[in-house]
């Protein structure tokens, strides 16, 4: 086959969008308004003209899903005249972490050739980032569990999985571009830790916060914002089919109202566990926005030194670290902590 028809380009251009988590043939029958029956005909006519580009449509759990080299996927985003983005490849460090935000948002177990796809390299490299994972999932209580035949997935605490991806995203993330790109003041290619949530997602959850939430909280700190989007973000993606359990052990009244106020903007619903899990996390960013005072001269003389170290570190990474004031508090009283408890 030379010529594609448009519904065939059609179907293969939502296989390709779907990749690599494929799509539902009931989605499918529905975007080209033909019957099951008309769709697996056309997979046979296709599978011929896939093979040759070294690609493969398989039904993976119900699901139709692409496989092949990155680079097959590609020639083939060409011949159907899809934009292909140019991103940078990962870091090894952030290629790992990456790999790690893709298994904790994960609902079911991932092929490591899907895993292969998604991050652009070989089943080898993917192998043996899983197994430095492995070592650094393990302090932190998070079972990496692998199964021939069936895929990789964690096993761990809804909280922990939560606590563990907001951790990496802040990692990875810049402020600055984060900001840009939910303003839409930026023609950069989001790059891989922006795509892990839906953008409208965080435009909703971003604009939800400044309206009701922010104005009545101490945040002093663009990072504190971020932290807050992602933390919410990662809560209304997650609480329909994997809620926390919280136990509420503080009076939270204050900051479960402005949950309320955030999930009426937004136009959402959660259960009282996800209240009360956003309560805290509200409560945990108006304190560490609080000011602390030194006990004592000793103590006032680290906390310059700190300054002074953030200082040096800031002209070293051409980066101003002073600008966030929790961050000094919160590095200060962890030297001070230190040095009186060495």
């Amino acid at each position: 086959m030379v010529r594609l028809t448009k519904r065939q380009e059609v179907i293969l251009g939502e296989l390709v969008k779907n990749a690599p988590e494929g799509i539902a043939l009931s989605q499918l029958s529905k975007i080209t308004k033909v019957s099951r029956r008309t769709l697996y005909r056309e997979f046979n006519e296709l599978s011929l003209y896939l093979q040759h580009l070294g690609l493969n449509l398989q039904n993976e759990q119900g699901r139709y899903v692409l496989v092949g080299e990155n680079v097959a996927l590609k020639q083939l985003q060409v011949i159907l005249g899809m934009q292909t983005e140019l991103i940078e490849p990962l870091k090894p460090k952030s290629r790992q972490n990456a790999l790690a935000a893709l298994l904790l948002l994960a609902d079911q177990p991932q092929k490591i050739i899907s895993l292969a796809l998604e991050l652009d390299v070989s089943e080898g490299t993917i192998q043996r980032d899983l197994s430095g994972l492995e070592e650094a999932f393990a302090g932190f209580a998070i079972k990496l569990q692998r199964q021939k035949g069936v895929g990789v997935w964690l096993e761990t605490t809804e909280l922990k999985r939560r606590q563990f991806l907001s951790e990496i995203m802040l990692n990875e993330l810049n402020d600055y571009q984060f900001f840009a790109y939910l303003d839409d003041k930026t023609t950069i290619v989001p790059d891989f830790f922006l795509r892990l949530l839906p953008k409208k997602l965080l435009q909703q959850c971003y604009q939800g916060l400044e309206q009701k939430v922010l104005p009545k909280l101490k945040v002093t700190s663009d990072h504190q914002v971020l932290q807050l989007v992602i933390l919410f973000a990662i809560c209304l993606v997650r609480s329909k089919k994997h809620p926390v359990k919280v136990e509420l052990k503080d009076q939270l009244l204050r900051y479960q109202a402005l949950v309320y106020a955030f999930l009426s903007a937004v136009d959402e619903e959660l259960e009282q566990n996800e209240l009360t899990y956003l309560a805290y996390q509200l409560k945990k960013g108006d304190q560490n926005a609080k000011s602390f005072t030194y006990t004592d001269e000793y103590e006032l003389a680290v906390s310059l030194k700190v300054k002074a170290l953030i200082a040096l570190v800031s002209q070293k990474m051409k980066f101003d670290f002073s600008r966030d004031l929790v961050f000094f508090k919160k590095l200060s009283r962890h030297v001070i902590t230190l040095v009186n408890h060495h």
